[in-house]
């Protein structure tokens, strides 16, 4: 079984941001959205701040996956 590195999608391309999605409008700027005051509250406050969770759903073949991976590499984890 071949293993695949965290950050790519099955044509092994790479995913650094939601910017690499396409045709998920609203649930990108809905994410891109929680994800501005995750990182305000962030840097703004000296308590511990988390993001999530997010609850992704659908049939197969929409992308969920696809945005997991972006959420993973816009947070840096």
């Amino acid at each position: 079984m071949e293993k695949r590195s965290t950050g790519t999608d099955v044509n092994q391309v790479q995913i650094t941001s939601l910017h690499h999605i396409q045709g998920q409008k609203q649930v990108i700027e809905n994410l891109e959205m929680n994800l501005r005051s995750y990182f305000n509250a962030k840097f703004s406050s000296k308590r511990e701040v988390s993001f999530g969770p997010v609850a992704l759903c659908g049939p197969s073949g929409t992308g969920k996956t696809l945005v997991a991976k972006a959420i993973h590499a816009e947070l840096g984890n």
